[in-house]
């Protein structure tokens, strides 16, 4: 019996050993636990304070380096081109100048910085060149409109800023750490600002809304003549009941040769008119001037198809006769300033020569 006994009690002690000893080991890793979970908390709020020290110094504290925490940028979205490949595509497929967008890349001051300059100029070109691309709109090639962005792209240059340790502290109402410090370093970099003008599109006109201005200018021409017939019929009514005696040959005389003749060529370009051939009266007034200056109220009439009689090429010179018909005629107001003209004239060696060009002062 007393050796089973010692058995038993050796079974036992054993027992409460290896009990004794999973129990140290559980508390062992128990501790480590504790250590690793306080070495975590301890790294966290070295981040979250190093976080707290950015904020504090403004927006251009992005450029300071936290281990363990990334700058998220707020205009990257769902792009995952890298720098490079977004530089690539701006000069090849938009060919725009590689020298300007490097610059445009260093004036971000630092890489998320110039990540962030390049991402804004290639999702402005991306949309504008895909609407482009739809044929809805009119304007200049994405090319030109695109490179004067970038040209006339407002620019500030960054700056490394020295950190006022003891202004951050009072700001934040807080003493910071020596890790913290070393953690954040003792300089951060305020980036360059570049600002985008983002380039608008004009819907191209509808075939309707261009015949509206065709017609409209036409509309126009013809009240033109109207004017001119009238103030011609006038003059010459006036001139037929006048006793003065006008010479053969005398600027007056010719004048009224002149206006004479104008009123014939009015009178039967309005009846071209009347049977829908507006070419005649296009040729002596003008509709290009007419669709400019409609261009001008509306921008989506810019680079609108309306045809060679629409353009300002299309209104023939008014011929004046000779220099002094000329005078005379602007004198009394039939000649126009910014009108095409032309009239002969003597030039130095007494030759007779033939002049075009705009009327002006004389």
């Amino acid at each position: 019996m007393g050796m089973w006994s010692g058995i038993r009690q050796g079974i036992k002690e054993d027992e409460a050993s290896k009990l004794s000893d999973e129990k140290m080991e559980l508390a062992r890793r128990q501790e480590e636990r504790l250590e690793e979970q306080f070495s975590l908390t301890k790294t966290q709020a070295l981040i979250d304070q190093s976080i707290a020290v950015r904020n504090s110094l403004g927006s251009g504290a992005d450029a300071i380096a936290i281990p363990g925490v990334g700058s998220k940028s707020t205009a990257s979205g769902k792009n995952k081109l890298s720098t490079q490949a977004m530089t690539a595509v701006l000069v090849e497929t938009y060919q725009l100048d590689a020298d300007v967008l490097e610059s445009i890349y260093k004036q971000g001051g630092t890489k998320a910085g110039g990540r962030e300059n390049i991402l804004r100029a290639y999702n402005i070109a991306k949309k504008y060149n895909d609407q482009w691309n739809t044929g809805k709109y009119t304007g200049e090639v994405p090319s030109v409109v695109l490179g004067n962005m970038l040209t006339n792209a407002v620019r500030s240059e960054g700056s490394t800023v020295t950190i006022d340790w003891d202004s951050v502290e009072t700001n934040m109402g807080t003493t910071i750490s020596d890790e913290v410090k070393a953690n954040v370093g003792d300089t951060y970099t305020i980036a360059g600002q570049t600002v985008f003008e983002t380039p608008g599109l004009v819907e191209r006109p509808s075939w309707s809304d261009m015949g509206t201005v065709k017609k409209f200018a036409i509309e126009e021409t013809i009240e033109a003549s109207r004017i001119e017939a009238v103030k011609i019929k006038k003059f010459l009514a006036i001139a037929a009941k006048s006793d003065e005696v006008v010479i053969d040959g005398s600027p007056l005389a010719k004048m009224r040769n002149w206006l004479a003749d104008r009123e014939k060529e009015i009178k039967s370009a309005q009846k071209s008119a009347d049977d829908e051939i507006y070419s005649p009266i296009i040729q002596m007034y003008g509709a290009g001037v007419m669709i400019n200056t409609l261009k001008d109220f509306d921008k989506s009439m810019e680079n609108a198809p309306f045809g060679a009689a629409f353009s300002e090429a299309s209104q023939e010179p008014l011929d004046a006769g000779d220099f002094l018909l000329y005078g005379t005629l602007k004198a009394y107001g039939y000649i126009v300033d910014g009108q095409p003209v032309t009239y002969t004239k003597k030039n130095a060696d007494g030759v007779e020569v033939r002049i075009f060009e705009t009327a002006g002062d004389l």
